[in-house]
This record gives C-alpha cells, sequence and structure tokens, in this order.
C-alpha cells in the first residue's frame, strides 16, 4: 500500500493489518538523491539490504521468511527508523529529502510491519 489517506479506515477493522510498500518510500529517496545525496544514498542502500533480504528468501517457507526478517530485517529496520529522526529535524522543510523523510516516519509502523508477521 502506497499510504493513501483513503485506505486510513482499514485500521480500525478487525482481522486487516495495513501495510504500506516500502518501493514508494524508496522512490522518495530515489527523487531527493539530488537533493541531498548522502542521506539519500545512506537511506537507499538500507533499504537495499532489506531487498537482498527479501530476495533470498523468496523461495523459502512463511516461517523461514518470518526468522530471517527477525533475524536481519528488523534489527536494519529499527536502526533506519531511529536514524530517519536526526536528519528530518536538520533539513529544510520543503526539500526533497524533507519530504522522503517525512514520507516514512509517517508511515514507519506500517512500513516495517510486514518483518513483525505470518502472511
Amino acid at each position: 500500500m502506497d499510504g493513501y489517506e483513503t485506505y486510513t479506515h482499514f485500521d480500525d477493522v478487525k482481522g486487516i493489518a495495513q501495510l504500506n510498500c516500502m518501493a514508494h518510500a524508496r522512490r522518495k529517496y530515489m527523487e531527493s538523491l539530488d537533493n541531498d545525496k548522502q542521506r539519500s544514498a545512506y537511506a537507499l542502500q538500507q533499504i537495499g539490504l532489506l531487498y537482498d533480504i527479501e530476495r533470498k528468501a523468496k523461495d523459502w517457507s512463511v516461517e523461514e521468511r518470518l526468522e530471517i526478517r527477525q533475524q536481519e530485517a528488523l534489527p536494519i529496520l529499527k536502526e533506519l527508523g531511529k536514524w530517519m529522526e536526526d536528519p528530518y529535524l536538520q533539513v529544510p522543510p520543503k526539500s526533497a529529502i524533507a519530504l522522503a523523510l517525512a514520507y516514512s516516519i509517517k508511515r514507519w509502523n506500517k512500513l516495517s510491519l510486514y518483518a513483525k508477521m505470518v502472511y
């Protein structure tokens, strides 16, 4: 899911867990490379590590994917989530990197939820 506000009505529906799409967040960092190469590249590199984990586990069982996500992806997600907070306060609010960070920060729980559940 891309974080479209219309989907928020599902937040309170029992039995539905909304996940946001990391590709949408990744695209925001791609768009901000010209604005702030160092911060954008760092975020993209970390997201790339998450993609590597998913490629590695592509043909694994649901339980095996959950295990590798919890062992390898969760630490990356936790660190990246913490990292975003400081740069967000340091960059001009309407800059491309600020928009990328704001997009991710606002949706971080739903962006990282995939690593905590079986589906």
